[in-house]
């Protein structure tokens, strides 16, 4: 039922779609009227995606990352609140890490990630297809919630997954390319390993971490909806002499498993805990 902006433009350069509740998400990228043919070994996708693979870890590839959840935290309670939540301490301002949530007999709740922006101002992201299961366990820990948390302050808690998109860079290129689009400082002193700041990439001001799933040197670049189609444009025509290429879900999952990065329904689940 949800297309992002620049749907259109993916399908246009051989997209193969999947669906993350119920929106479309780029899984590979074919020739043409390709179709993949399912099989218990390797299908038809195959070298398309090997081909993916090895230009990320080979130069740079491009990915949606609209497909991730995005939930606003803030408030004068905030960081005492997410600290409650989580199993791990929040970030220091300018940092993002990694957030595990608990449920009450200690098992796995949420595999999600923390970044946050200083004044009271945090993002966690997740899965997309998650998001109504997060948002009821955040509505039930706030203060005045079933669970009623002593927090003193106030906590605001909003869904903002469908109106913030956004592309990740990965690969050994990444930085080169990211150089090209912003006066920021993003050399490995200036923009260290999860760090995360408001930077303008081209004309769009934009939310980045230094991170990536992938594993490989990489950036998170987040932006509103509407200007997702310009950051692809501003992306691929920046990162053409370094060989840019967009690249899919199918992908992602061959790269993060090289780097056993765990995801949440595969290696990470409720029956499982952090041990």
């Amino acid at each position: 039922l949800k297309r992002t902006p620049v749907w259109k433009d993916q399908k246009e350069d051989g997209a193969i779609f999947g669906n993350s509740w119920g929106l479309e998400i780029p899984l590979m990228f074919g020739p043409k009227n390709f179709q993949e043919i399912p099989s218990l070994r390797r299908s038809n996708a195959f070298e398309h995606v090997r081909l993916e693979h090895l230009n990320v870890r080979d130069n740079v590839g491009m990915l949606d990352i609209s497909g991730f959840s995005r939930y606003e935290v803030s408030g004068t309670g905030a960081r005492d609140w997410l600290n409650h939540l989580f199993s791990t301490n929040v970030p220091e301002p300018g940092n993002a890490k990694l957030a595990v949530m608990l449920g009450h007999d200690g098992r796995l709740k949420g595999d999600l990630t923390c970044f946050n922006w200083g004044n009271n101002q945090f993002w966690i992201m997740g899965s997309y297809y998650l998001r109504e299961w997060h948002m009821r366990w955040f509505h039930d820990h706030l203060p005045g919630g079933i669970r009623d948390l002593k927090i003193q302050g106030y906590v605001e808690v909003r869904d903002i997954s469908d109106n913030i998109c956004g592309y990740s860079l990965s690969g050994p290129n990444s930085r080169k390319v990211l150089e090209k689009l912003t006066s920021s400082d993003v050399s490995k002193e200036g923009f260290k390993f999860m760090n995360c700041k408001v930077m303008d990439v081209g004309l769009i001001r934009s939310k980045v971490g230094r991170l990536s799933v992938s594993g490989e040197l990489g950036y998170e670049i987040n932006c509103h909806a509407l200007e997702l189609s310009v950051l692809r444009e501003l992306l691929i025509d920046a990162g053409a002499e370094f060989g840019i290429k967009e690249y899919g879900y199918y992908t992602l999952n061959t790269l993060r498993l090289e780097k056993s990065f765990g995801i949440w329904n595969s290696e990470f689940m409720q029956a499982y805990t952090p041990g």
